[in-house]
C-alpha cells in the first residue's frame, strides 16, 4: 500500500505521530482526540473539510496547513491543476497556520517555489512537490518557534481561488476552447480524469474521452488541407498517419493519438479511424450530447469566427476593386442565374452516423 512521503518522514523523524484517515464524517475525526490526550502540533494536508473546534484545541501550538501553491495565490482544492490550466511555469509549497473560517488564509510560516517547466503534467508535479515538501515540512517543524514569530499575514487583495474539479471541468466546448487549452487540460487532469466530448455512433450517443492529445510540431503538415475551413471538432485522418487530427475555434490544430468511447477500451488514432470513421472529415465531436437517430445540429460559430464568412468577405473586397471589364468577362463565363461557387463547402454540417 502506498504511503505518502510526508507520513513516512513523520514516522521516521518525530517522536510520536497520530495519523487520522477521515472520510469527512466528523465522528471519524473526533474519536481519536476525545480520550484526554493533548498534542504539540498537527499537520493538515489535502483535507477539504472543517476540523471541529474541540479537536483544534487539543494542539497546544495549533495546526499547520501545507498547501501546494505560493499563497495567497490559488487557495482551495485544486492549486496544481489550476496552475497548469493557466499556463504557469512556477508553483510551490506553503506552510501556513490553519484557519477554520477561511480556506488557506492563515499566516504564512514558510514557502518554497518549484519550477514546473514549459509542459508540466499533474502527476509529475504532485510527485515532485511531495518529495521536496517532506524535507521542507520537517525543517519547519524543527524551527516552529522562530517561524511563528516571523509569520506573515497574507495579502487578501492578491488572493485567488480554485474550485473542486469534476468531469465537467474537463469538457471541451468546441465553440470556444482552443487547441492549446485542450492540451493544457489534458496535462492538468492527467491521472485523475480525461478531457471529454460527445460522440454519436452507429448505435447510440456516448461520451468520448481524448486520452492522449498533443499540439502539432512547427513543421507538421495537416492531414487534410480543408481542415482549416471546417467546423471545430471534425475528425480528419490520413491512411499513412497513426493519429487523427481536428481543428479548434481559433483554427489551431489538435493531434489525437488515443481516444476512448465510453464503455470501450482505448483506441489509437489508426484503429479508431478503421472502426468508427467512414471518411476523413465526415464525423464531428460535439459539445452537447446528441439524440441518436436524428441529424446532429449544425455548428453555430460565434460572431467573427466562421472561416467561410471571412473568406467571403475577403473575396468581396477583392471583387469590388477589380475593373468593370474583368467583371463582365467573368460573368460571361458563367450562365446567368447560376449560384456563385463557394470554395469552402461544409459537406458534413448535418450528418447521420
Amino acid at each position: 500500500m502506498w504511503t505518502p512521503p510526508v507520513i513516512e518522514t513523520a514516522k521516521a523523524d518525530l517522536v510520536t505521530t497520530h495519523l487520522v484517515e477521515s472520510l469527512g464524517d466528523s465522528r471519524h475525526l473526533r474519536s481519536p482526540f476525545l480520550n484526554g490526550k493533548t498534542f504539540d502540533v498537527g499537520i493538515v494536508g489535502n483535507y477539504p473539510y472543517s476540523i471541529p473546534p474541540e479537536v483544534v484545541k487539543k494542539f497546544s501550538m495549533g495546526l499547520l496547513k501545507i498547501h501546494n501553491s505560493l499563497l495567497p495565490k490559488y487557495r482551495g482544492p485544486s492549486p496544481v491543476e489550476t496552475a497548469i490550466l493557466n499556463g504557469d511555469k512556477v508553483t510551490g509549497v506553503t506552510i501556513c497556520e490553519y484557519t477554520a473560517d477561511k480556506s488557506d488564509s492563515g499566516k504564512i510560516l514558510a514557502q518554497f517555489p518549484h519550477y514546473m517547466g514549459d509542459t508540466p503534467i499533474r502527476t509529475w508535479v504532485l510527485s515532485s512537490l511531495c518529495k521536496e515538501g517532506k524535507g521542507f515540512l520537517v525543517m519547519a517543524l524543527r524551527n516552529l518557534e522562530y517561524l511563528f514569530k516571523e509569520a506573515v499575514e497574507q495579502k487578501e487583495e492578491e488572493a485567488s481561488y480554485t474550485e473542486e474539479l469534476n468531469e465537467d471541468s474537463a469538457k471541451i466546448y468546441w465553440e470556444k476552447t482552443t487547441a492549446a487549452e485542450i492540451e493544457r487540460m489534458s496535462r492538468a487532469f492527467w491521472g485523475k480524469m480525461y478531457v471529454n466530448s460527445n460522440w454519436v455512433g452507429k448505435k447510440m450517443a456516448r461520451k468520448i474521452y481524448l486520452t492522449r492529445v498533443a499540439l502539432p510540431t512547427e513543421n507538421q503538415s495537416p492531414l487534410d488541407e480543408k481542415i482549416h475551413t471546417m467546423e471545430p471538432g471534425r475528425l480528419f485522418y490520413d491512411d499513412k498517419a497513426s493519429y487523427l487530427e481536428t481543428v479548434c475555434i481559433d483554427r489551431s490544430r489538435l493531434i489525437l493519438h488515443k481516444l476512448r468511447i465510453s464503455l470501450r477500451k482505448d483506441n489509437s488514432g489508426d484503429k479508431f479511424k478503421k472502426v468508427f470513421l467512414k471518411s476523413s472529415g465526415g464525423h464531428r465531436l460535439l459539445t452537447e450530447p446528441a439524440v441518436y437517430g436524428k441529424p446532429t445540429r449544425r455548428f453555430v460559430y460565434p460572431p467573427g469566427t466562421d472561416p467561410n464568412e471571412q473568406l467571403e468577405t475577403s473575396s468581396s473586397s477583392s471583387s469590388s476593386s477589380s475593373s468593370s471589364s474583368s467583371s463582365s468577362s467573368s460573368s460571361s463565363s458563367q450562365p446567368e442565374g447560376s449560384p456563385s461557387p463557394s470554395p469552402l463547402v461544409n459537406d458534413g454540417d448535418i450528418e447521420k452516423q
